[in-house]
């Protein structure tokens, strides 16, 4: 085949776009105060909530109540 020549490879570039808005506790599209008593129900209940996982680390805990408050001052 001579259409075929030996190259370094061009890979793509995968572009993570997020489903949710991280933070976003009571999933109604918008981070905003009223995700408050939904993320301490997370907490309290302890089940997994991708939007509650404010730290980004793959648990729900105490850990994430700093990282939950900055989403919520910076938004």
């Amino acid at each position: 085949m001579t259409s075929w020549i030996a190259a370094a490879p061009t890979p793509g570039v995968f572009e993570f776009e997020r489903e949710f808005v991280l933070g976003d506790s009571n999933q109604d599209g918008v981070l905003d105060f009223l995700d408050i008593p939904a993320f301490i129900a997370v907490l309290q209940a302890g089940v997994y909530l991708e939007e509650a996982n404010a730290n980004e680390d793959g648990e729900i805990d105490f850990v994430d109540i700093p990282a939950f408050i900055n989403l919520l001052a910076n938004r």
